[in-house]
């Protein structure tokens, strides 16, 4: 249910750069969120993260961190709270060792959606709000 709305909503973020490409990701595969509860998370499936999940593309470094910043205001850090950022691996900082992933380089955010879906209408919450809704 929610995937095919995430990533509309996503596709629109495509937009706060130039030359950014927008490339759509799988849902995660039932096996392996099993087995990520068991090894990583002790069995406990609230813990379980990234089941939905994309890639936007820039041509620059420039655009990477431009796309940072955006991302950082519109979360609930920044105020105005439709995202929380949960997690940033910065493998293009110079002190990153590229040898851990056998040379590759990016920007990986994650970060938690609140929704609610009723009578089949999704609808993406902001975090302030996410307490006292139900869904």
């Amino acid at each position: 249910v929610l995937n095919p709305h995430f990533q509309d909503w996503v596709k629109s973020w495509a937009g706060w750069g130039n030359g950014a490409q927008y490339v759509p990701g799988p849902v995660k595969h039932a096996g392996r969120v099993i087995e990520k509860c068991i090894r990583a998370y002790g069995r406990d499936a609230a813990a379980i993260s990234d089941l939905v999940r994309c890639t936007i593309i820039y041509p620059s470094l420039r655009g990477v961190l431009d796309f940072f910043l955006v991302m950082r205001e519109r979360s609930d850090a920044g105020g105005n709270g439709m995202i929380r950022i949960r997690r940033v691996k910065n493998r293009l900082a110079a002190d990153y060792d590229a040898l851990e992933s056998v040379g590759y380089r990016d920007l990986s955010i994650l970060v938690e959606v609140g929704w609610v879906e009723t009578g089949g209408i999704l609808e993406f919450v902001p975090v302030r709000e996410w307490g006292a809704t139900v869904g």
